[in-house]
């Protein structure tokens, strides 16, 4: 629990650090993105201090590919690979 409070209030600092700045001079598409990936990474952390299984990003991407591999391979009469 220590862990994910530390995390927390990182993020809690990291985002008043920079968020005012960027509210500021109007750079709301880059505050956006900002918190966004903050967000992402402060989710994942949460998640790798409670010991709950990450999934592997390269296990999304064959499953988003595969079928246009075999698609592909279909086209250019290739067997299954």
């Amino acid at each position: 629990m220590l862990t994910i409070g530390i995390i927390a209030m990182f993020s809690i600092f990291a985002a008043a650090a920079e968020l005012p700045g960027l509210w500021r001079n109007r750079y709301l598409r880059d505050a956006v993105f900002f918190s966004a990936l903050l967000l992402g990474a402060a989710g994942m952390g949460i998640v790798y201090a409670m010991r709950l299984p990450l999934p592997n990003p390269m296990d999304g991407l064959v499953t988003l590919y595969e079928p246009l591999s075999q698609l592909v391979n279909r086209l250019l009469g290739q067997e299954d690979l």
